[in-house]
């Protein structure tokens, strides 16, 4: 599903992979996170990405509210599928999902 407008906390953008294009939306705390640490200082906080079922909010939750609480670096979900309501809430609500325009199949993010 396409949006028309994003809302300012979201943001959007392609890349081609072995000549196929993706569309992913990322929160805009995204770039902050990767930049923030370049500008301040020398030392880069280490970013992870974690695949997860567009399906499976309990899961993600269930890590951030376990290691991922209190982890000193980011966290982010690479999640794939439909987009739905549901999804662009959590969106909204933690900030730490990047969500990739494909079907959802394993092979799609390995």
């Amino acid at each position: 599903a396409s949006l028309t407008e994003l809302p300012d906390y979201m943001k959007q953008d392609h890349v081609v992979i072995s000549g196929k294009k993706f569309t992913y939306r990322y929160s805009q705390s995204f770039s902050q996170a990767t930049t923030s640490s370049h500008s301040n200082n020398n030392n880069m906080d280490l970013v992870v990405g974690v695949l997860s079922h567009a399906n499976g909010y309990g899961l993600r939750q269930g890590i951030r509210e376990t290691w991922a609480e209190n982890y000193k670096g980011r966290i982010f979900f690479l999640v794939a599928g439909e987009w739905s309501s549901r999804i662009e809430s959590e969106f909204q609500q933690h900030e730490d999902l990047i969500w990739i325009d494909i079907e959802e199949k394993f092979w799609h993010l390995t």
